[in-house]
């Protein structure tokens, strides 16, 4: 399915991560100009939450235990739970590279909400698909781990037990 069939048929919409204010407005935009009776929720760093208190288009702000540009991987259970809690079917990330690099922090915590779907805005406007990027590398990790870890790893892992072993006793 394309972005624009996912957005008219979303009831709710999250926005995640945008310390531009700008990138926030076309992704709203977009989302209300495909479906008009979206509800839109955004999820932002706490000094954002003034300037977007107010906006005729974001219908809940949902201030991040963090005020950092990057997230910690680590944030509280009780916050993921609560957000967790509003079921939101569908998450969109703002990216502020074209490049869509660095934010693993933030793919990991719109993860971590269970979404059904998860779709990425860069800042040039256009839209990807998330959440079967991660299944695929999800899945070739798994394959590669089965793979190459028992076979090479482990071995080797063995290996240098038994070397340092064998050079500490012939060191006595």
């Amino acid at each position: 399915m394309d972005f624009a069939s996912i957005i008219r048929g979303a009831v709710q919409v999250a926005i995640i991560r945008s310390s531009y204010p700008r990138h926030l407005e076309d992704a709203l935009k977009k989302v209300k100009e495909l479906n008009p009776d979206a509800k839109t929720t955004v999820l932002v760093m706490p000094r954002m939450v003034p300037a977007l208190k107010g906006h005729t288009m974001i219908d809940e702000i949902i201030s991040l235990p963090t005020d950092q540009e990057t997230y910690s991987p680590n944030i509280e259970p009780q916050f993921i739970d609560s957000v967790r809690k509003r079921q939101l079917p569908l998450f969109i990330i703002l990216y502020n590279r074209a490049n869509q690099c660095g934010y693993q922090n933030v793919e990991k915590l719109a993860l971590s909400f269970q979404p059904r779907e998860i779709w990425g805005m860069t800042s040039d406007g256009e839209f990807f698909h998330l959440s079967d990027s991660y299944r695929f590398i999800r899945g070739l990790k798994r394959m590669l781990i089965r793979l190459f870890y028992a076979p090479v790893v482990l071995p080797m892992v063995c290996l240098l037990r038994f070397s340092s072993f064998y050079l500490r006793r012939a060191a006595r």
